[in-house]
């Protein structure tokens, strides 16, 4: 927040009767503006800013586009958000008819009152995006996310033109700076109070000692902000497998079904143990995490997680892989995988993300060098002779080889070895300063 900048004092809730518009009987998300101003000095300290607050305004009700968490930079990046700026700071009213045409949740509806929307019939509430690394969960996971929030259909192009892909990435953005899209990443010490809610200190009042106080975690933040809009959100969590899931979901997992959902025929709440508080998953948030294979097998999932989502698996596609420099690429992703499947599993794959990008003869090597070869021996546990194998170095002989990527030189045996017939051969490895592609040229 920088002296210059318009500011708005805001509270959010949500109104079924008493519309300026025909509600079809739903509730409606609300954002009260109540006062305007601009800041004149910021105290630097992360919680106080100085604020020359407009004389004689009175608050005005805005519907639809609304944000629950405390404080929103709304971003003048799509036609509702400079909407809603127009509104708040130049007097502007708000064209309901608009709203209704163009948000997803509304456009399209019949007049009489809508069902409660089913979960069951959505897709999906509930999903894990699986693979090996590289392999492009990352992109999907915008994809669907915004698909979600935005109501597309799973072709629209936006999603699949490859063209498009900062686009779809600056879609993203703007959905998660709203509040929207939330992620967070688990780890093996992620746990139910980071994730639920928590107990923290505060400080007292005199400023000697403190209190403990309950802090919602991203779960239940994007959940009530969920409940208290009419628009989808999206909690995306990468790295699913990589926390204890039993000890971060807690008692919640039966929330996250979609028959228990609020508004369902058995929708639940449960009480929470810290702030005491009910709490309950709305229908309109949505789960997406992303699991990567290379570090846990989809089999060793916790179960009550495995019977609550929907697993989409992402393999390696090397056939989106274009010649470069007279390399075939494609060639050369899917002679390393297949070697990788004989010698390991299908789940240690090298994705074809890591090439996507690669232009010239250089980002190849440059792929291969730091990124292919050091996850191959993370694989093989540093055994260098199966590294070689699937780069194509093998060789059955004992002596020194060259290869197109790898050479092996045979070590001398130290003094007082040397009569041990029956030792085998050991080897020092090393990367070629230079690689060769025989045998993937492109045709």
């Amino acid at each position: 927040m920088q002296p210059g900048e318009r500011i708005a004092i805001k509270a959010t809730y949500v109104r079924k009767n008493g519309l300026p518009f025909d509600g079809r009987g739903r509730s409606v998300s609300v954002m009260s503006i109540k006062a305007i101003g601009t800041i004149t000095a910021n105290a630097g300290d992360g919680e106080r800013v100085s604020v020359d607050w407009q004389a004689g305004y009175t608050p005005r009700e805005w519907y639809h586009y609304t944000y629950q968490p405390t404080i929103w930079e709304v971003y003048p990046t799509n036609e509702m958000a400079q909407r809603l700026i127009r509104f708040a700071f130049m007097d502007e009213p708000q064209d309901y008819d608009w709203f209704l045409r163009n948000m997803s949740h509304w456009g399209g509806l019949p007049a009489e009152e809508a069902p409660a929307p089913d979960p069951m019939k959505r897709s999906p509430l509930n999903l894990i995006l699986y693979g090996p690394p590289g392999t492009g969960k990352t992109y999907r996971t915008m994809a669907e996310a915004v698909r979600l929030c935005r109501g597309l259909a799973g072709n629209d192009p936006l999603l699949t033109d490859v063209g498009r892909r900062q686009e779809l990435r600056r879609a993203y953005e703007e959905l998660r700076v709203q509040g929207q899209i939330g992620f967070v990443t688990f780890h093996q010490n992620y746990a139910y109070e980071d994730f639920v809610e928590g107990l923290r200190p505060q400080p007292l009042a005199d400023g000697v000692g403190f209190t403990l106080k309950a802090k919602p975690g991203i779960l239940r933040q994007m959940a009530e902000a969920a409940e208290a809009s009419a628009e989808e959100h999206v909690l995306v969590i990468d790295e699913i497998n990589r926390a204890n899931i039993s000890k971060v979901f807690g008692e919640l997992i039966t929330l996250i079904e979609p028959d228990k959902r609020l508004g369902m025929d058995e929708g639940m709440r449960l009480t929470l143990p810290y702030s005491e508080a009910r709490f309950g998953v709305p229908a309109n948030l949505h789960i997406i995490g992303t699991m990567n294979t290379a570090d846990r097998s989809i089999a060793l999932l916790d179960t009550a997680l495995r019977r609550r989502f929907e697993f989409r698996e992402l393999m390696p596609d090397a056939s989106l892989l274009k010649p470069v420099d007279g390399i075939d690429l494609a060639s050369l992703l899917a002679t390393i995988n297949e070697r990788i499947e004989y010698l390991f599993d299908r789940e240690h794959q090298i994705g074809h993300a890591y090439f996507i990008r690669c232009a010239t003869r250089a980002d190849v090597d440059e792929v291969m060098r730091h990124k292919v070869i050091p996850l191959l021996a993370e694989y093989f546990y540093e055994d260098w002779a199966k590294v070689a194998a699937v780069l194509g170095d093998g060789d059955d002989g004992e002596g020194d080889r060259k290869g197109r990527f790898i050479d092996r030189r045979r070590l001398k045996a130290p003094k007082g070895l040397g009569g041990d017939e029956d030792a085998a051969p050991r080897y020092r490895w090393s990367v070629r300063d230079s690689f060769s592609y025989d045998g993937f040229a492109a045709a």
